[in-house]
């Protein structure tokens, strides 16, 4: 009998588990030869099998999982383990004595009186309406078993009821924009499959489409090498970065790097408009977006607008009604009437007018400068009346 030293065992346990030499073999022969791979982490085994399978797949491995022919289950150690479906089935009644002790080396006083037997029965009943996590099972069973917490009742279903964790169905749909008249869009009769009734027009009006999430969502237009997208239904955060990510990336591709700008614009019944605007400089890193602004538009926009004009316009007057009664009080008649009368309405629009400026500000993305210069123009008399002006001839209330 040979001894192996430490250095020739450790070539040994090497080439047990493909670590000498990438195997050329399918990936369920690979985890069937390793008996198991340490899953605590979904994403963990992909790793694992890249570093030991010859041209490994990933999603041929995903496959493997949607199907059920490879399983995340508790085994080994009580923790989660990837397995084939075969070993799974053959291995987990050799568990069961070990997977219940270290429960109740844990959870024995949390669980004392409760019959196991019962609480078996019940959580399969549970699991037996569909997928859910462990969880949402021990809250179903603490309807029956108030007393102990319910993530202790779905810890202890996951040991006394065979279980996998079920990989997610749902294959997620990247962002894409699609040409006029695109066949994913026209080449199906039943053409709900992709777009809304409401928008079904759109395919043969010659609109380009943007796909978010699967589903026709926005449209699209180019001027000028800057990529326009009008949605079709409210944009959550996330798919705005994703459209504008894949709209700079559309924009650079239309004309020939010179461009890298995108624009989305506002979701139907939202007040607040949201313009994302990616980086034109054709070196910029993929998917940068150098800045984020939100401004108001609609009806909400010119009734914040106006607000602004009438209190800077009665900020002004109440300055020129100041000055009155304060040339009334100290040069003519000598009464102060006037300062009493105009120097409470001026104090009060002075403040109206500086919080109006501070919402106007944000909501139409003012520069700091321009903020600075409209609260500013609240002290010299009647300045707020020019800068009213001024932001109109700018198109800085929208």
């Amino acid at each position: 009998m040979t001894r192996l030293d430490a250095r020739a065992l450790n070539r040994a346990t090497l080439a047990r588990q493909f670590l000498l030499a990438r195997a050329d073999a399918d990936a369920l022969d690979v985890v069937t030869h390793l008996g198991g791979l340490q899953a605590q982490e979904p994403q963990e085994p992909y790793t694992g099998m890249w570093s030991r399978v010859a041209g490994f797949d990933p999603h041929g491995f995903s496959d493997l999982l949607t199907a059920r022919r490879v399983v995340r289950t508790h085994l080994m150690r009580r923790t989660v383990h990837l397995v084939t479906a075969a070993d799974a089935v053959a291995w987990r009644t050799r568990h069961d004595a070990m997977l219940l002790q270290r429960l109740l080396g844990v959870y024995r006083g949390e669980l004392a009186g409760v019959d196991l037997d019962a609480l078996a029965a019940a959580a399969r009943d549970v699991l037996a309406t569909g997928p859910c996590t462990l969880p949402e099972a021990g809250r179903a069973l603490a309807a029956r078993w108030p007393d102990v917490p319910p993530r202790v009742l779905g810890e202890t279903a996951s040991v006394l009821v065979p279980l996998v964790q079920v990989p997610p169905r749902d294959t997620p749909a990247p962002v894409r924009f699609l040409p006029a008249f695109d066949n994913a869009i026209l080449g199906y009769d039943d053409r709900t499959r992709i777009v809304d009734d409401a928008h079904r027009g759109l395919s043969v009006a010659g609109e380009r489409a943007v796909l978010v999430d699967g589903r026709v969502a926005a449209t699209w237009t180019v001027t000028d090498g800057v990529v326009t997208v009008a949605p079709l239904r409210r944009l959550t955060r996330a798919d705005r970065t994703a459209v504008a990510e894949e709209g700079r990336a559309l924009a650079g591709f239309l004309s020939g790097g010179a461009s890298h700008r995108v624009r989305v614009g506002a979701s139907p019944r939202w007040r607040r408009h949201r313009v994302t605007i990616i980086a034109s400089d054709p070196d910029a890193a993929p998917g940068r977006v150098d800045r984020v602004s939100t401004v108001l538009t609609g009806s909400r926009a010119a009734a914040l607008a106006r607000v602004f004009r009438i209190v800077a316009i009665a900020e002004a007057c109440s300055w020129v009604g100041l000055l009155i009664g304060m040339a009334f009080k100290y040069l003519l008649v000598f009464d102060d009437v006037g300062v009493r009368v105009f120097g409470p309405i001026h104090g009060a629009l002075f403040v109206a007018y500086v919080v109006i400026t501070l919402v106007t500000a944000r909501a139409f993305r003012w520069r700091a400068g321009t903020t600075v210069l409209a609260l500013a123009a609240s002290i010299p008399p009647a300045m707020t009346l020019w800068f009213e002006r001024r932001a109109v001839r700018r198109r800085q209330l929208g």
